[in-house]
């Protein structure tokens, strides 16, 4: 299957199904994707584990401390922290490869926004509401998580839109669009 897709390269002979391929392969007939999804996907990666480090590490420590038939203490949980690296290394990756392929010629912050409360309606709510139903975990506790959360998913959000924030990239998508010829002011 060829791809035909706008941005990924309509004389693109390689095969594949497009859902591998990120949309805006070459700019300027460089491969630039793989430099900006790798810069994001750190720059997210590094933002999610302070934020999640000040959210359930500083804000909400004392009230994970008085649960302690709920979670670790803190000596067991630097056992496993090799496992919240991981984590969030595919957090991170995922998240960034889900906006990717949905990064559209508009404004960056409002598309940020826009996909960090997605996310966050798609993860956090549910995922503390279902922790509520099946642990008997404090309703304030329950709401203050996912109020931290999801500030934190608009901030990633908005760092994987300003890393792949570019006129160049949309002026591209108009060129591909409209053919070569087109204006792209």
């Amino acid at each position: 299957m060829l791809s035909t897709h706008a941005g990924s390269g309509a004389n693109d002979p390689r095969p594949g199904p497009e859902l591998w391929r990120p949309r805006h392969v070459f700019i300027n007939g460089r491969a630039d994707m793989n430099r900006r999804f790798l810069t994001a996907w750190v720059a997210v990666f590094i933002v999610w584990m302070l934020g999640s480090f000040v959210v359930h590490g500083t804000l909400l420590q004392a009230d994970y401390a008085r649960l302690p038939n709920l979670f670790r203490g803190e000596a067991d949980a630097r056992q496993y922290f090799g496992f919240m690296i991981l984590a969030h290394v595919v957090l991170a990756g995922a998240f960034v490869w889900i906006y990717a392929r949905g990064v559209e010629a508009a404004p960056w912050a409002g598309q940020g926004l826009r996909f960090g409360l997605a996310v966050s309606l798609l993860t956090v709510v549910p995922t503390y509401t279902i922790y509520y139903a099946v642990q008997p975990m404090p309703a304030s506790l329950v709401i203050r998580q996912v109020v931290f959360d999801a500030v934190v998913l608009l901030l990633l959000g908005c760092v994987a839109a300003f890393v792949y924030r570019d006129r160049e990239l949309a002026r591209a998508d108009r060129v591909v669009a409209h053919g070569p010829g087109a204006s792209t002011s």
